[in-house]
């Protein structure tokens, strides 16, 4: 009886191998497996660099990081101690973001849920709601720069990307109710907008 040839049996084990896996394993798991097929192939061919890979697995990581807080909060929200950077107008602020892979910014904008502001300079209808939306941004700042104690309320991602919805709680107090108590927004949860331009 001949003696097995080595190179001719080492592919039937492989395929053996393959076969037996695919039978068992499951299907997230071979869509992981073929990931790093891909990500092998596309690398031994010099398609993708070592940093472009590991920018890629970092913002996959943070999504995977993100998701969860965005699908199990609860209504009221989750909260977070920030640093506040800068406040952008009446119901958005920008704060900091360390957590971000490179090369993102490191920071993110989060816009007060359920309210309407005026808008200010070109995005006003009018001079009037132009005034308002500048008051309603001098306003955020005061309050901003005047609290001991920042964080927000996360709530999720907002319809327009790159901004997360929410409030700003400021020394214990709601930025969203402030607002409206003092006349510089209204509540709003997707209805048709109100003028501001009307308002004496």
């Amino acid at each position: 009886m001949a003696e097995p040839n080595p190179s001719n049996v080492a592919p039937i084990v492989r395929e053996y191998t393959n076969l037996s896996l695919s039978l068992w394993i499951l299907p997230e798991q071979r869509r992981l497996i073929e990931s790093r097929r891909l990500n092998h192939r596309c690398h031994s061919k010099g398609i993708w660099s070592n940093s472009v890979v590991q920018r890629l697995m970092n913002i996959l990581l943070l999504l995977l990081v993100l998701l969860p807080v965005t699908i199990q909060a609860e209504p009221n929200g989750v909260v977070y101690d920030v640093e506040i950077l800068r406040v952008i107008d009446g119901d958005t602020v920008a704060y900091a973001a360390p957590f971000l892979p490179d090369p993102l910014k490191k920071e993110l904008s989060i816009r007060v849920y359920g309210v309407d502001t005026p808008e200010k300079t070109w995005r006003a209808s009018c001079p009037s709601e132009a005034e308002r939306g500048e008051r309603a941004t001098q306003f955020t700042k005061h309050v901003v720069d005047a609290a001991k104690k920042k964080q927000i309320r996360l709530i999720g991602w907002d319809k327009y990307g790159g901004r997360v919805l929410g409030d700003i709680i400021l020394d214990g107090k709601s930025l969203r109710e402030m607002l409206i108590a003092n006349g510089l927004a209204r509540p709003y949860f997707g209805d048709k907008k109100e003028t501001w331009c009307e308002i004496k």
